[in-house]
């Protein structure tokens, strides 16, 4: 109940910063009505003899405020998102980085954020290098099911696709491609999300994590820091833990 409750609330103060255009802060609360909801869903779906352990595995640690790891949390519990859900999950780039970046620049804490407060994904400067490590880490997370969704995206013509398996609940995916510089996101969907239509319907309700991104963008992370600190993670994924 304390979890919804956060929610909602989160949810009410949200949509009061995006009114005013507030989108970095109002898309910093929603992460965490997104997080919270999450986890009052994972404490409603456990067996009350379990509700105390699994309270305190869903509030340990930066990487429980990953919506990819509650996920896998809630298929264990064998909850599926419905494909509409995944659908917009994958517009949803809230990141930890993004969490603690507010919270250095006056953002008070929230109690669904991990006391330690650190960061999952590296940062730095300098032109974003793919290092061996990274690139076996990803790549060996690939599928059959994961490559079905690079070549389908490729012969529509991408530049650059790649996808994994990051656990039981979500895949991810990036798509590279000149045609997305100067586009919003909801133009560079409107390019992809047809051809993800013609996948089986389980592959695309596990589809929670799309990226997209111009080649420019991957160039200078001064410039375009939100751009690097997602590809950072796709190319180095952080434990899930399942």
């Amino acid at each position: 109940r304390d979890f919804l409750r956060v929610a909602t609330q989160r949810l009410t103060t949200a949509e009061t910063l995006l009114r005013h255009k507030l989108t970095l802060d109002a898309q910093y609360l929603g992460g965490y009505v997104v997080e919270c909801s999450l986890k009052a869903l994972i404490l409603h779906a456990t067996p009350d003899a379990d509700k105390p352990d699994k309270l305190k595995r869903i509030t340990s640690g930066v990487k429980m405020h990953r919506p990819e790891v509650l996920l896998g949390e809630l298929r264990v519990l064998g909850i599926a998102l419905p494909l509409e859900i995944a659908k917009r999950m994958r517009r949803f780039d809230w990141t930890t980085d993004l969490a603690v970046r507010n919270r250095t620049t006056g953002h008070r804490g929230d109690r669904c954020l991990a006391e330690d407060g650190e960061s999952d994904s590296p940062l730095g400067g300098g032109p974003i290098a793919m290092t061996p490590t990274a690139a076996s880490r990803w790549e060996a997370k690939r599928t059959d099911e994961t490559r079905r969704v690079e070549e389908l995206l490729r012969e529509a013509g991408f530049q650059a696709v790649d996808a994994y398996r990051y656990n039981s609940a979500s895949i991810r995916v990036r798509v590279i491609d000149q045609r997305f510089a100067g586009l919003s996101p909801e133009q560079r969907d409107a390019m992809v999300e047809p051809h993800l239509h013609k996948l089986p319907e389980r592959t695309q309700a596990d589809i929670v994590s799309r990226f997209t991104f111009a080649p420019s963008e991957l160039v200078d992370p001064g410039k375009t820091p939100r751009e690097f600190l997602l590809n950072t993670e796709f190319e180095d994924p952080s434990p899930s833990m399942l």
